[in-house]
């Protein structure tokens, strides 16, 4: 169970949707089940994350450190707490971008492109601009 996770992990790391069935995902109360000490990674939505309860856990050092890769508001604004926290590690919402993930994304182009081109077009934005609804 989530509640026992969250009580338990070194180290919790989000990797999920934002969707009307996670609203507050981890809103106060789950930031204070977190074991004292935990580190957590958010590559997922900032939303998902109480900013206000995690800036506090982290200034308290309930939380040891947080590595934050997506946040509430973008960009962030240029006084926002967290740049002031040395126990905050921040990425410009590109942790995603590896060298293996970067070669995947060309083979996916290249693909979309000649199948475009075969007649098959996959993964289609704006369907109606090419006569297809």
């Amino acid at each position: 169970p989530l509640d026992e996770l969250l009580q338990q992990s070194d180290v919790v790391s989000l990797h999920l949707r934002l969707s009307p069935e996670l609203p507050d995902f981890l809103a106060r109360a789950r930031l204070a089940q977190m074991k004292p000490g935990a580190i957590l990674i958010n590559l997922a939505r900032g939303a998902l994350v109480d900013e206000d309860a995690l800036l506090e856990a982290l200034r308290a050092r309930r939380l040891s450190a947080a590595g934050l890769d997506v946040f509430t508001h973008v960009p962030l604004p240029h006084d926002h707490p967290f740049l002031t926290l040395d126990n905050v590690v921040m990425t410009p919402s590109s942790a995603w971008n590896t060298v293996d993930a970067a070669a995947r994304t060309l083979r996916q182009s290249i693909g979309n492109v000649l199948a475009f081109l075969r007649g098959e077009p996959a993964s289609i934005t704006n369907a109606a601009a090419i006569g297809r609804d």
